[in-house]
């Protein structure tokens, strides 16, 4: 699994465990990854406001999660996770003050680098894998999709995304549909088949 996979490169491991953190944080944007301080943990959760819609989110901490933050904690760095500095690092304002009052477009800046910069090694480790493409929008739609396969109402998926429409969730997971209405037919049939046997008997 891509869990536990050593790439033998820290670039990419680091890359592997950022598309991680956004699966096991229920789908979270990769800006709001980018843009998670550590003032937001507290009480056992991550604690963060969309930079999309501006809704208010509360997340959990699980092992997995607390994991990675360890794995990439900087004493000296404001943010949760490495995002930033590697945007930072990649920008052609590699002297801005991380610690102090960083300009919103330099923030902004940052965060498109370092987009770009782990979109590049996600690249080289689907090739590696053999596997799509795997982007931020990815661990999104596959956190979706594994939740309603386990089970899970589309409403409470819809919420954990921050959709502010259950229609816009509804298209994450329309081609799973008429998987789950096949096997819930499959089921029927065999009971069906199963009673009519038992009535000739």
């Amino acid at each position: 699994t891509l869990a536990g996979r050593d790439f033998g490169e820290s670039e990419l491991n680091e890359a592997r465990d950022m598309f991680l953190f956004s699966f096991y944080a229920r789908g979270m944007s990769f800006v709001d990854m980018c843009y998670l301080r550590k003032t937001k943990v507290w009480n056992e959760a991550l604690h963060y406001e969309r930079q999309k819609t501006h809704q208010v989110f509360s997340v959990a901490l699980t092992p997995q999660l607390r994991e990675i933050i360890f794995r990439y904690d900087d004493p000296g760095s404001p943010w949760v996770l490495p995002c930033m500095q590697r945007g930072m690092l990649s920008s052609a304002n590699k002297q801005e003050d991380m610690n102090g009052d960083v300009p919103p477009a330099s923030l902004y800046n940052f965060y498109c680098m370092a987009l770009h910069y782990y979109l590049i090694l996600l690249k080289e480790i689907s090739r590696r894998l053999g596997c799509r493409n795997l982007t931020f929008n990815v661990a999104r739609h596959t956190w979706a999709t594994l939740a309603f396969h386990a089970g899970m109402s589309i409403g409470i998926i819809s919420k954990a995304l921050g959709h502010f429409s259950i229609k816009v969730t509804e298209t994450y997971l329309k081609p799973f549909e008429n998987e789950k209405v096949d096997a819930a037919n499959e089921e029927l049939i065999i009971s069906v088949a199963g009673y009519n046997e038992k009535k000739v008997a």
